[in-house]
């Protein structure tokens, strides 16, 4: 701008130098009072010409101020702080597939052998706000869930970095029992106590301490009494975590045991009924569980004991002519070491049951397995399993069943 303005000043000033340079060539010499009116007259103009581009140059000076000065930035702040518009910013979404390959000889020799969809899960946790989230878990698994089944849809209010108290609702698993394990099978432990269920839960989480107690209407009911929310447990854990060793204890309690997916889904005979008589109890059947996780060096000791305080009516669950009173229990070790840059983790497991030969569980497991990550979040494992049913005096075959099984197994 300021080569223009004086682009714009040279044919002024080339004019007036023309102009005096032919008066001198046409006109006689000034006198010396003209010559010194000429020079005051020629002074003036230059000063007009110099104020003149003073000026400009003071305007762009003011303008190149206005166009260099950094954009502020403008943030829409919403009604809570720390808040988002987009909805990619709340929602995190994630899952795992197992692809299984198995052969089995069952108690009467006979062979069979499959490839399963064993589990496709989709995890989508939401972050409605500081004191809000919901989680929704659609799951499938073949020959076990058709169609697609909603495993849980819970929504918590709670924020634990502010206040170690939370509250959720919705359709869960309860937390009755622990249930670890570092094979592909589960452990007979869940296989009897697993529960899921619309339900309400109160607890707290600071420091490694955990607790909390739910309610639920569950399945069964008693005879004479209307159907309402007279199912309830509660449970408490303790975490201990240092670079060193790692410690985890657990101990529950449900007031329910008939209401686990083992025990009111047991259909041994496949026609689709229920084998457990729950639908008029003389009374709720109460349970405990305990679990202990001990971790040091790679190498992992892992136990859970789970039984039920009372006993069935003979007519609901039936055990040798009376009543069962069903427990399960589980004991595992493992190593996990680094064999050519892949995580490989050696386990084994002896399990077993009593009085639940009519819930379709074995009296006896034995377990072994190998599991590599093969990949980032992949996994090859191998599992071999040897089971004992219950002896023919008390309702079973008397004989083993041998399992084979492979699993691909990824996890996002």
């Amino acid at each position: 701008m300021k080569q223009t303005v004086i682009k714009n000043l040279l044919p002024i000033l080339a004019l007036g130098i023309s102009g005096t340079a032919l008066a001198e060539e046409t006109a006689p010499p000034p006198s010396p009072t003209q010559m010194w009116d000429l020079i005051q007259k020629q002074q003036k103009e230059i000063n007009e010409l110099k104020s003149h581009l003073e000026s400009t140059q003071k305007q762009l000076q003011e303008t190149n101020q206005v166009v260099n000065r950094p954009v502020e930035k403008t943030t829409t702040v919403s009604s809570e702080a720390g808040a988002t518009n987009r909805w990619s910013d709340k929602i995190s979404i994630g899952g795992a597939i197992e692809v299984e390959a198995s052969h089995v000889s069952d108690v009467n020799d006979v062979n069979t052998s499959d490839v399963t969809l064993a589990t496709a899960e989709i995890n989508l946790d939401a972050k409605i706000s500081e004191w809000s989230a919901a989680q929704i878990v659609l799951l499938y698994e073949e020959g076990e869930t058709d169609p697609i089944n909603v495993d849980s849809a819970t929504i918590t209010l709670g924020n634990l970095e502010k206040l170690p108290l939370y509250l959720t609702a919705g359709l869960m698993t309860l937390p009755f029992g622990g249930y670890p394990t570092q094979l592909i099978s589960d452990p007979l432990t869940l296989e009897m106590g697993e529960t899921s269920d619309t339900a309400i839960q109160v607890g707290v989480d600071s420091n490694g301490i955990t607790g909390s107690v739910f309610a639920y209407n569950g399945q069964s009911q008693l005879t004479g009494d209307g159907d309402t929310i007279d199912h309830f447990g509660m449970n408490v854990g303790y975490t201990y975590e240092n670079p060193k060793f790692n410690v985890e204890l657990g101990l529950s309690y449900t007031n329910a045991l008939e209401n686990s997916d083992g025990i009111s889904g047991a259909d041994l005979d496949g026609n689709g009924v229920a084998d457990v008589n729950i639908g008029s109890m003389a009374n709720h059947i109460g349970a405990v569980a305990g679990h202990a996780i001990f971790k040091m060096a790679g190498i992992s000791v892992m136990g859970e004991y789970l039984t039920a305080t009372e006993r069935f009516a003979t007519g609901e669950l039936a055990w040798n002519g009376s009543g069962a009173e069903p427990s399960a229990w589980n004991g595992e070790i493992g190593y996990t070491l680094d064999i050519k840059g892949y995580e490989t983790t050696l386990s084994a497991a002896y399990q077993g049951t009593k009085e639940a030969v009519n819930i379709g569980l074995p009296e006896r497991r034995l377990l072994g397995g190998v599991s590599v990550g093969i990949f980032e979040n992949t996994k090859l494992a191998v599992e071999l399993t040897k089971s004992k049913d219950y002896e023919v005096r008390d309702g079973g075959s008397g004989g083993d069943e041998n399992t084979a099984t492979m699993q691909l197994a990824v996890g996002f």
